[in-house]
């Protein structure tokens, strides 16, 4: 299950590889299903 989180990941970067206060966030959903968040990096 990780390589498929982290090849996901990749598969993201590849479209979209700005990360400069950004998250992207892969995460399991119900029935196994792979989501994918990209937001802001808040301010700390």
């Amino acid at each position: 299950m990780q390589i498929e989180l982290f090849e996901q990941a990749m598969a993201e970067l590849d479209d979209d590889d700005d990360l400069a206060n950004r998250v992207l966030e892969i995460s399991l959903g119900d029935e196994d299903e792979l989501r994918v968040l990209r937001y802001a990096l808040p301010k700390g």
